[in-house]
Parts: structure tokens; sequence; C-alpha cells
């Protein structure tokens, strides 16, 4: 008569527990590396990491691109805008490519805040952020963490907490971002051009002006490179 064979050395059993551990490992694996994946978000703030991208080396401040470029672009968004985060997620590294790089665009942006309740919300915060980003040569790193972590208007997308998150791992001095964030010089810049536009008749996000020629609402993207190439053929025509 033969031995019973014990339940634990049963092929079922060991099969289960070779595949759990798997499983940890595998998990485990995950957690590991959730916070190092594009478009994941990691850590306490739940901020997504932007992809990388080679903005900040055509950056001058606030703008992208040659001072003498022949086609300028202003943009005129606000970072609470969905439609503005499309913009600068996938048509702003294509513009850089295609037309900054070769020196024939150069991209202002004007950050707006048009979304905010009365008396100012997360529009000025985050814009006020990117001003305080700028003053370290961080503008556009920064700015694209903020495309890349919009969830709705004025719902804490931009709380202080997040902003001073993104500041530090973009590698901002927390100190000199601080007092920045909270400058009434900064903050009324914002709100100064925010009036501007809108006694300028913009009064949607985004709204974009080719060399002056205005363009109201995210065109489809060969729509805005055929204006570009326009206003770049007729400064070729002029010079």
């Amino acid at each position: 008569m033969t031995a019973r064979r014990p339940v634990w050395q049963s092929p079922m059993v060991i099969v289960t527990v070779v595949a759990a551990v798997i499983m940890v490992a595998i998990i485990g694996v995950l957690v590991l590396t959730s916070g190092q994946t594009n478009g994941t978000p990691s850590g306490s703030l739940g901020l997504v990491r932007p992809p990388e991208s080679n903005l900040a080396t055509f950056a001058d401040g606030e703008t992208l691109g040659a001072a003498d470029a022949p086609v300028v672009l202003e943009v005129f968004s606000d970072y609470q805008c969905p439609v503005c985060g499309v913009f600068g997620r996938d048509y702003l590294p294509r513009l850089v490519n295609e037309f900054v790089e070769p020196g024939n665009l150069r991209i202002v942006e004007r950050s707006i805040a048009i979304l905010d309740p009365a008396g100012g919300g997360e529009s000025l915060d985050a814009a006020a952020g990117a001003a305080c980003a700028a003053r370290q040569d961080a503008h556009w790193e920064y700015h694209d963490y903020l495309m890349w972590n919009q969830v709705g208007e004025n719902r804490g997308a931009f709380s202080r907490e997040r902003l001073f998150g993104m500041a530090e791992r973009v590698g901002l001095e927390r100190d000199a971002f601080a007092s920045c964030l909270d400058d009434g010089a900064v903050r009324s810049e914002i709100e100064d051009r925010t009036a501007a536009a809108l006694g300028d008749g913009i009064n949607s996000t985004p709204t974009f002006l080719v060399n002056g020629e205005r363009f109201v609402g995210l065109l489809a993207y060969d729509d805005l490179a055929a204006a570009i190439e326009t206003h770049l053929a007729e400064a070729s025509a002029g010079s």
C-alpha cells in the first residue's frame, strides 16, 4: 500500500503556491516602477510625470524659439482649459520640431485666468506658478506638469500643495518659489493680462494669433500648420 502524500506536496497546491509567488513579484515590480512611467500618477499627490520633451532646449523665459523668427504664434490659454491641455500635450511638441527648431517660428505663451470664480482660483495660481518657474529658468518643464495634471476646473488639480509638488519635481528652489507665488506683482501681471485680453475680445481659450491673425479655438493641427506656412511664405516674399 502506497503512503499518502502530504497535502502540501500535491501538484495542485505546489502550482498554486508558485503562481501566487509570481503574482506577488509582478505586483511588487509594478509598484516600484509605477512612479517611473510617463502618464502614470505617482506619489501621494498623484502627479503625472510628463513625457520627455525638448521644449526647454528652445526656451527663452515664457517663449520658445529665436527672437528673430519670421512668424510669431501667440497662445492665449488658461491652464485649467482642457482644450488648451490638448494643445500643450499634443500640438506644441510637433510645432517645436517642425517650425521652432528650424528657426521659422517663435511661440509666445500668454497665460490668462478666465476660468476662475470671482476673487481668483486655480487658473490664477497655476499661471503664477508657471511665471515663478520661469524666474528659475524652468517655465516649460513646469508648463508640462500643469498640462499633464489637469482634472477639471477648480477641483484641486492646482492646489497649492500640488503646485509645490510640481515645483519640487522640476527642481525649483522652494523658498524662492513660495515667495514668488505670493508676490502680488506676479499675480497682478496675470490679472492685467487677462483683463487686456478680455478687452480685446479674447474671451475663450485657446485663442491664437499668427503674426496677428486671430484663430479662436483649437484648429486641426494641419490647419494651424498651414496658417503658419502661409505667414512664413509672406515673410519670405517680403524680405
